[in-house]
């Protein structure tokens, strides 16, 4: 949705009030507002899907792919449906689906916008665990810009529970611009713990 359709949603509404205030608290005028509000919300809340869509996108982090080849093949236990209830009782669902035997088709469904999707695979640079993912775009059309397609993210399975924990950006700087200068920054934190960021803790989708 354009930027413009949101400001006519803003002006319809603020017009459709005022003309149901200057005719009295008769029925069509209530109808009219009614309906103006309902347009407005539902205008609004595409708006905010759109932008929350566009930032999910751009946080896609590093421009350069470690590599392309698996390291190893799909580990069976990563592959189902998992969800994150936040404190709030939004739900951000994850799903990973086998795509062949090394490689992973992952969607993450982030609560009030679309899901998005990223093909992905294991990768060990200087001896350390990760999946790599490429992120491909969004189910209303949008597509990361500016190349930064890839995160790189640590997991781990503790009592029916995945825990996430991608690359600390402090860490590993998100201007490196070769897989080799990424390798050397992975691999100088590589025993630390800032290499992480906090865990994202999923739980199987009921």
């Amino acid at each position: 949705m354009r930027h413009e359709d949101s400001k006519s949603a803003f002006e319809w509404c603020g017009n459709g009030c005022t003309s149901a205030g200057s005719r009295g608290s008769g029925r069509n005028g209530t109808e009219r507002v009614r309906r103006n509000v309902k347009l407005f919300v539902r205008l609004f809340g595409t708006l905010a899907s759109v932008v929350l869509v566009a930032c999910l996108l751009s946080a896609c982090e590093y421009t350069v792919s470690l590599s392309d080849k698996p390291s190893s093949a799909r580990d069976p236990g990563l592959t189902g449906a998992w969800e994150s209830v936040k404190a709030g009782g939004d739900v951000d669902r994850l799903t990973v689906l086998p795509l062949n035997e090394k490689t992973y088709l992952v969607v993450f469904d982030p609560s009030g916008s679309d899901a998005i999707y990223a093909r992905a695979h294991h990768v060990e640079p200087a001896g350390v665990e990760l999946v790599q993912l490429r992120w491909l775009g969004a189910a209303d059309g949008s597509m990361p810009e500016g190349g930064r397609v890839y995160q790189y993210a640590a997991y781990e399975l503790v009592e029916g529970k995945l825990q996430v924990r991608l690359l600390s950006k402090d860490a590993v700087p998100t201007d490196v611009d070769s897989a080799r200068k990424l390798r050397a920054a992975i691999a100088s934190h590589r025993n630390g713990a800032e290499l992480f960021r906090d865990p994202m803790v999923f739980a199987p989708r009921p």
